[in-house]
């Protein structure tokens, strides 16, 4: 009786297996955005019409964005670009102005919510009454001064023990004269340059006049030193000109900000679209962390607001601006910044005392913390939101559960029958067994290339590689288990008359099952790893697909998601499959 069940539970799992390859079917409603781009003598706008909701209220919060055409904007540019706005509850209208005069007029207007903006942030709050939210962008790379190789200030390099790579001291500054543009961050970086030596601008000379000009002045043998900047930086040869001290030598803080204006920041309705917002500013800053990414997102953008750039030109000033990742923003006072340009606007009278107060007190940092905690919980977030077009974290695991059952099954179903035909007879194992020899060394992996060449990029070159993965422990053990069927047991049953089919399914055939499930265990492990490799290389759903679409845009939390899917979804098939081996081979497990 045993023997009869034990057949009926191996033919019962053949069929099982291949049961269960339902996939499912894509929602074919796609999520769309829609742009109107407008311009005036100094704007580019773009805006999103889409009526599409994605908060968990039900509505979209649109947030009027303005920047500026330069890196500082760009995430607001980006976030729409990748529909991270409506995936979010709040839809961002963007207008692109070319001076940050431009978008306080606009505040002053109320016509803007959000924006990013420089120094003229100070501006923003005090006349304007706009609240400062955090600094996204360190903004200081490439602010330096430059003197020439052979100046006396060059030789000498080391003077203060905290900043090691200045260039000076009180004795060779004193009396020089500096080429800046007054009343910006270069004659907050010329002060805090000169107060390390015990200097003040009494002690020197300071000229107005912009990085162009100077640049010009300064390479035709005027003054002693020259405030620069990207792209200007590049244009002074390293071997004739040296940098004395920059924001980055001396640790300035010189950082972009993120403001908002006072009526939408008080406007309870719009707060957990604000901190959204954030949140997207924050997952941008950590995508763009790849080089390449940043890159390309920076000519796009360039190309939207209509100006022309040389990538090679611009390629240095890019990727020496970061932006602040969520572990910066931990532990960076990033309002270090527009705290030392508030003090230095005040000391230099463009603001009041009365007008300095007011921007202190309009710092907040209230949403700033609201965000990183919220971006912290985003992993619980990306389980019950869409990761793509069409699936959350649980849909795309069934789309990869789909995958390995298929070829899981098929691998079952021919990997038994030869492994246990090959185990009995002779002639089959003679036949087989070189070519079976010659193939199983061959990595799954190294299928790819004539899978994609045979199938296609569809599913049909996924389920070969699952089912190449899943057959040789499959045939290997149920190969193993029919050779070793104990000799006696055979004899006696032909002793009794038993047939050569009587043999094979009612002796062989059960004494092979628990080799049969050891195979298994084997083969549903190699599946589920050779299915996110296939995934990898093409897919568009499907665990694989979250890791390497995260990788493409630097999503780390997005990764991490994946790879957590990835060990779950693993442990729980091994325990399932042992699970079922224990209950379907309970007499072996007892030892009967």
């Amino acid at each position: 009786m045993k023997k009869h069940i034990a057949l009926f539970l191996v033919v019962a799992m053949l069929l099982a297996l291949c049961a269960c390859t339902s996939q499912p079917a894509k929602d074919t409603t796609s999520e769309q955005t829609t742009a109107d781009a407008s311009s005036n003598s100094d704007t580019a706008a773009n805006t999103d019409d889409s009526t599409e909701t994605a908060a968990p209220s039900g509505e979209t919060v649109t947030i009027r964005v303005s920047g500026l055409n330069q890196q500082l904007s760009l995430p607001l540019w980006y976030i729409h670009e990748q529909g991270w706005d409506v995936e979010n509850g709040f839809n961002l209208e963007l207008t692109v102005f070319a001076q940050g005069s431009g978008i306080n007029e606009a505040l002053g207007s109320g016509l803007v919510d959000v924006f990013t903006i420089g120094a003229a942030g100070i501006s923003s709050c005090s006349v304007y009454d706009a609240v400062y939210l955090y600094s996204h962008e360190d903004s200081g790379a490439g602010q330096n001064f430059v003197v020439r190789a052979d100046s006396d200030i060059a030789q000498v390099k080391g003077e203060l023990a905290d900043y090691p790579e200045v260039y000076g001291s009180a004795d060779t500054l004193r009396g020089k004269k500096f080429l800046l543009p007054m009343g910006t961050a270069a004659q907050i970086l010329a002060d805090v340059y000169l107060q390390q030596f015990g200097l003040t601008e009494d002690d020197v000379t300071l000229v107005n006049m912009n990085d162009d000009s100077a640049y010009q002045a300064f390479v035709s043998g005027e003054a002693d030193l020259a405030k620069t900047s990207y792209p200007i930086t590049d244009n002074y040869d390293p071997e004739k000109y040296i940098t004395a001290c920059g924001m980055a030598t001396l640790g300035v803080p010189y950082y972009d900000n993120v403001l908002c204006s006072r009526a939408f920041f008080e406007d309870a309705s719009k707060h957990d679209a604000l901190v959204s917002f954030i949140v997207q500013m924050i997952r941008t800053a950590e995508t763009f962390q790849d080089d390449d990414v940043l890159m390309q997102a920076m000519l796009d953008y360039y190309e939207f607001c209509g100006v022309s750039v040389d990538a090679e030109a611009i390629r240095h000033q890019v990727l020496e601006r970061p932006y602040f990742t969520y572990e910066q923003l931990k532990t960076t006072d990033t309002s270090a910044s527009f705290k030392l340009l508030a003090d230095f606007y005040e000391q230099v009278e463009n603001i009041t005392t009365e007008d300095h107060d007011k921007v202190m007190n309009n710092m907040d940092t209230t949403i700033l913390a609201e965000a990183l905690d919220a971006y912290a919980a985003q992993f619980f977030y990306i389980l019950t939101h869409k990761v793509g077009n069409y699936y959350t974290v649980v849909g795309h695991v069934l789309w990869s559960l789909s995958r390995v059952l298929v070829g899981f099954s098929i691998a079952a179903v021919l990997g038994i029958i030869l492994g246990l035909t090959m185990g009995w007879f002779d002639y089959v194992r003679a036949v087989m067994m070189p070519i079976f020899n010659l193939l199983r060394p061959i990595a799954p992996l190294a299928w790819i290339p004539l899978a994609i060449l045979w199938f296609g990029i569809g599913e049909k070159y996924k389920y070969f590689l699952i089912f190449i993965a899943a057959f040789v422990p499959f045939t290997l053990n149920a190969f193993a288990g029919a050779s070793h069927v104990d000799k006696q047991l055979v004899g006696a049953a032909r002793m009794l008359g038993a047939s050569k089919s009587q043999l094979f399914f009612e002796i062989v055939v059960p004494a092979a099952v628990p080799s049969i499930f050891s195979g298994a265990q084997v083969a549903l492990s190699n599946s589920w790893m050779t299915m996110l490799a296939a995934e990898m290389v093409c897919a568009t759903e499907g665990v694989g697909w979250i890791i390497i679409a995260g990788q493409s845009v630097n999503d780390m939390t997005q990764m991490i998601a994946g790879m957590l899917a990835i060990g779950i979804v693993g442990l729980l098939l091994a325990i399932g499959m042992r699970k079922l081996e224990e209950r379907c081979l309970i007499w072996n497990n007892q030892g009967k």
